[in-house]
């Protein structure tokens, strides 16, 4: 079994990225970030396959603050 990049440990302990609170999704990333709101689960779903394709690019997240 191979394991994701930046891990050491083969033992892995994943659960849903994906979140709803009143209607709204969000997801979580392996920074522990919590990403949304978004409109539907499918909408969050792509917003995460474009978070996960800059960071394997080697992009830096800065999180909006304001």
């Amino acid at each position: 079994m191979t394991h994701r990049k930046g891990e050491v440990s083969k033992h892995h302990f994943r659960s849903d990225r994906f979140f709803c609170v009143d209607s709204q999704w969000f997801f979580t990333t392996r920074e522990s970030s919590e990403l949304g709101p978004f409109s539907s689960r499918a909408d969050a779903q792509g917003e995460l396959l474009l978070y996960i394709r800059h960071m394997n690019e080697g992009g830096v997240f800065c999180q909006d603050t304001s």
